[in-house]
């Protein structure tokens, strides 16, 4: 890093000494124009052809012995930056990070076979194992992958996403592409490390879920633990949001839950609900200045579980004196290569996918089955993908429940009331096995469980 500054100081100061040294030598020792020219760009070589000095030309020197150094270190540093490059790239952990914010240069450092990049001008850039692109305008992220075709073919890529809703892109072709988007990483993380287990397991009737300041990471929580937060076929767990607008407002309205589970939107501001607010079994803040809020909740009740986002690390949570005060989101801990790969849950979804493949071919895994596998993955579009994506999400507590005792019925259940909520929250509503688990067709019940052993096994080795 340090020589991507030298070469930004470089670029900065580059013209300065000609200017200062056309000052001093034509407009203040009158030399002609063209002479004053010549012993001004001699000065970058650190060799004056003309004797005359005065202040301009002394400060002129200076500089250019300075730009002179700044480029030669530059390009000692990107001789070094691609030969470590090289290096990296022979490892079958390389990754490189196509960004242009501070937070992809963090990224890059914490990651040990890794290197950030900040545009692609050639194909040497491609040649890493993994590539990740982070940069602020997505479009341009998606063009590079566009003009690059080829060059990315067979290596794993994924693309952050700001606005574009990857459940609408089409299929990827002969590219293996994942897409992300930072709030969705911090949603997942978030219900991975806070889940309702522990509520579900002290066999609490009712749970009262509160999420405020409906922006992109409350709607991402929202929807993370609508799709995840699926324990049992008679749970009841209550959501109530506040700061919709009208569209999201209207869209939840008409959001089926599958089962004895409500979601709930305020119009009325949090001051006028605080009554309400101190009784619920959590309260999710995503917005950190809102420390009144939290100072209000705590006169009210101490007791009170209160999660609230804090993109850097704070420390709110031990200053307050609240028993369960609880300060998530840091990116350092959310924005990591580990969790933006996520290789063993997107090669679990490719298994289910393809344990779906084989049922309906009413064939049996063969020996061979990898390339088959990959084929038919890259065939989907961003709907279908994200689909079986959240079914290997979710396969983690189906496991958990599993080996707590619950019926594979009451699993396939579950499992078929994930998979409405997925259409539904994705504005699919037409489908025709949106309807009751009770009311489907025994051999649709089928689908919800998992058909080739080998399969079953495969997937049940990378929990």
């Amino acid at each position: 890093m340090i020589f991507l500054k030298i070469e930004k100081i470089v670029k900065k100061l580059f013209w300065l000494p000609l200017v200062l040294g056309m000052v001093g030598y034509c407009l203040i020792a009158h030399i002609p124009f063209m002479e004053s020219l010549y012993a001004s760009a001699a000065l970058y070589f650190v060799n004056p052809v003309v004797d005359d000095t005065n202040g301009w030309i002394l400060s002129a020197e200076i500089l250019a012995i300075l730009v002179t150094t700044g480029v030669i270190l530059s390009v000692i540093g990107n001789i070094w930056d691609r030969l470590r490059r090289a290096v990296i790239n022979r490892q079958t952990d390389s990754v490189c990070i196509y960004c242009d914010t501070p937070s992809g240069e963090k990224l890059a450092q914490a990651v040990p076979h890794g290197y950030l990049c900040r545009d692609a001008k050639g194909k040497k850039e491609f040649a890493s194992h993994d590539h990740i692109f982070m940069l602020e305008d997505e479009k341009e992220s998606l063009q590079i992958i566009e003009k690059h075709q080829n060059e990315l073919r067979g290596k794993s890529v994924f693309v952050e996403l700001k606005e574009t809703d990857p459940y609408l892109l089409a299929d990827t072709k002969e590219q293996d592409i994942h897409f992300f988007s930072v709030p969705e990483l911090m949603a997942r993380t978030y219900w991975k490390q806070y889940p309702l287990l522990k509520e579900i397991a002290e066999e609490k009737k009712e749970i009262h879920i509160a999420i405020l300041f409906y922006d992109v990471l409350g709607r991402a929580l929202f929807r993370y633990g609508y799709l995840y937060n699926l324990y049992s076929p008679d749970q009841k767990i209550h959501y109530h949001l506040w700061g919709c607008d009208t569209l999201q407002r209207e869209f939840i309205a008409s959001l089926p839950t599958e089962n004895a589970d409500t979601v709930t939107v305020h119009t009325t501001g949090w001051e006028e609900d605080i009554a309400l607010l101190q009784k619920m079994n959590r309260v999710i803040l995503t917005d950190i200045s809102s420390t009144g809020l939290i100072q209000e909740l705590l006169y009210r009740n101490r007791d009170l579980p209160i999660h609230y986002y804090a993109r850097e690390r704070t420390g709110l949570d031990h200053l307050l004196a609240g028993s369960a005060i609880v300060e998530f989101g840091a990116s350092g801990d959310v924005i990591t290569v580990e969790n933006i790969r996520k290789e063993k849950l997107y090669r679990q979804a490719k298994l289910f996918h393809y344990d779906y493949v084989l049922r309906e071919s009413r064939r049996s895994c063969p020996a061979q089955y990898e390339e088959e596998m990959e084929e038919t993955w890259k065939g989907l579009d961003g709907f279908m993908k994200g689909s079986n994506i959240a079914r290997a999400d979710h396969y983690r507590i189906e496991v958990l429940l599993g080996k707590m005792g619950m019926e594979e019925e009451k699993l396939r259940e579950l499992e078929h009331t994930r998979w409405c909520r997925f259409l539904r929250i994705n504005h699919r509503n037409s489908h025709p096995l949106l309807v009751p688990y009770r009311d489907l067709p025994p051999e649709e019940k089928k689908k919800d469980g998992i058909c080739d052993p080998v399969i079953r096994k495969e997937i049940d080795s990378l929990n």
